[in-house]
């Protein structure tokens, strides 16, 4: 390979290089985007939960205590 000319292969390597970055990119940024939103989705019946709670409306005022068995 001469240095005065380029071929197409002198410029595969980089390509390929570039284009897996790219992806690899790409996939890193939605993985984090979809892991705050599935955390964000765990955290609101929690987060409702200890509004409740805060507020002593937990419904614990609708219980008699008794449990059913078969």
């Amino acid at each position: 390979m001469s240095h005065g000319r380029f071929s197409p292969r002198a410029f595969t390597m980089p390509l390929a290089a570039f284009t897996m970055a790219g992806i690899l990119l790409v996939y890193t940024r939605s993985s984090i985007h979809r892991a705050k939103q599935d955390t964000q989705m765990r955290r609101r019946p929690t987060g409702d939960m200890q509004a409740r709670e805060a507020s002593g409306s937990d419904g614990s005022h609708l219980s008699t205590g008794h449990t059913s068995q078969k």
